[in-house]
């Protein structure tokens, strides 16, 4: 037993050292995760925020054919909220430019006043009156047709915003009165009284359904017909001479006919006695003569 206490003895003096660094080791580490949590109570967690990437538009510099300053000023006003007048100035080219840095400090003071004065040099200069007067003149083919009428009325809307009310009216009428075949100009034009509420969009899928019956029909192998080389001739002035003397000869037509009829029924002449008024079997000679034939034969 006495051997055996003092080989324990041993053990402990040896390991004393180890036990007393790892107490230490272990304070400290308290210690550190004791600091930690006082910092992170302290300051504030960060936080991840995404900011997209600022929208870029296009330079304005009022040359046909570029962006249009109703673009322009759509993008700047969706885009300027709380930016300054220079955010406007470093997105303007060419004359749009020009035109600022010539004018007094007192026209460019604000965004508003900025693209106000834009619209007024480079926008629209005809007026409502000329616009509407044009959007009523269209008369192209279908294909180009409706594109071309949503382009002028929203040229028209641009100037006098009151027109969108009656948008969708304004080029369904439209559409239907000024489509270039005859035929399709017709039923699209029954089609808006039969159904007074058909949209502009519901009628351009008639005309397009209508167009392609259309088209078939065209295609149908048709007879060969022998036409003089002249008609075949693309020269205006060859079918207007043409339909000119067509017309002079109708008319002729006309006039001699209308001689035949007036012509008094004297001017017929008999063949058995060559007197005017009557025909050969209504001749009053041939009667007495029959008549002459009877009485003869019955004294026989």
């Amino acid at each position: 037993m006495a051997s055996k206490g003092k080989n324990t003895e041993v053990a402990e003096g040896v390991n004393q050292p180890r036990l007393t660094e790892i107490e230490d080791l272990r304070t400290q580490l308290q210690l550190l995760k004791a600091s930690l949590d006082d910092v992170q109570q302290k300051e504030p967690r960060e936080r991840l925020v995404f900011a997209p990437r600022e929208r870029r538009i296009e330079r304005f510099s009022g040359v046909k054919g570029t962006v249009s300053v109703y673009e322009f000023r759509e993008e700047v006003t969706r885009s300027l909220k709380a930016r300054p007048v220079e955010f406007i100035l470093g997105h303007l080219d060419g004359p749009a430019k020009e035109e600022l840095r010539y004018r007094p400090a007192a026209d460019k003071k604000n965004p508003e006043e900025i693209l106000d004065l834009l619209v007024e040099v480079f926008g629209e200069r005809s007026s409502v009156t000329e616009l509407l007067g044009q959007f009523y003149q269209l008369g192209q083919t279908l294909t180009e047709f409706s594109h071309i009428l949503m382009e002028k009325l929203d040229r028209i809307i641009r100037v006098d915003p009151q027109m969108t009310l009656n948008r969708d009216t304004m080029l369904r009428d439209q559409f239907a009165e000024n489509v270039s075949d005859k035929w399709l100009r017709r039923e699209l034009k029954r089609k808006t009284r039969e159904h007074p509420q058909i949209s502009f969009a519901d009628l351009q899928e008639e005309a397009n359904l209508c167009s392609t019956d259309i088209d078939i029909n065209n295609n149908k192998p048709k007879k060969c017909v022998d036409v003089p080389s002249y008609v075949m001739k693309s020269d205006k002035d060859l079918i207007e001479t043409l339909l000119k003397e067509l017309t002079s000869e109708v008319v002729s037509l006309k006039q001699e006919v209308n001689t035949m009829r007036s012509k008094p029924t004297t001017s017929k002449l008999c063949y058995k006695c060559h007197k005017p008024g009557h025909f050969k079997r209504n001749c009053p000679k041939l009667g007495h003569l029959n008549e002459q034939s009877l009485s003869s034969g019955a004294s026989r």
